[in-house]
């Protein structure tokens, strides 16, 4: 005698969307910033300690964490030599300029995802103005 279980359709469309990240799951992160704008993250955010939270309650075992870089040129090396499953840059770096560095990853790496951090409404302006220029 067998028994079907039957699934609500919501906890199947989660179970699904789950399965259909686990390919893109993101072990190592390098973070661009400066040294101060680092300190705040890991300090205001505590992003270490939300990405070890959502690993474990993701229930992930291999979870590498974050690698910190404070220039362009360091965060390019590294890309270069082993690319990290996600890029994640403040838009002022100090070696050149942020739209200079993403012409260079996508050279590099050209599937690479990165997110582009804004800690103001200053900042944001300012990505949006460069995005209309197409810089």
């Amino acid at each position: 005698m067998t028994t079907d279980i039957q699934t609500p359709a919501h906890l199947e469309d989660r179970l699904q969307h789950f399965q259909n990240l686990m390919p893109h799951r993101v072990r190592s992160i390098l973070l661009v910033a400066s040294p101060y704008h680092s300190f705040v993250l890991e300090e205001e955010g505590r992003l270490d300690e939300l990405i070890l939270s959502e690993s474990v309650e993701l229930n992930l075992r291999n979870v590498h964490g974050i690698i910190r870089v404070t220039t362009g040129f360091e965060a390019l090396a590294l890309c270069r030599k082993s690319p990290p499953d996600l890029l994640v840059s403040t838009l002022h770096i100090g070696d050149m300029p942020w739209p200079r560095l993403a012409r260079e990853l996508k050279q590099v790496c050209p599937d690479l995802p990165v997110a582009l951090l804004a800690f103001d409404d200053r900042e944001l302006s300012e990505i949006r103005s460069q995005r209309v220029q197409g810089t």
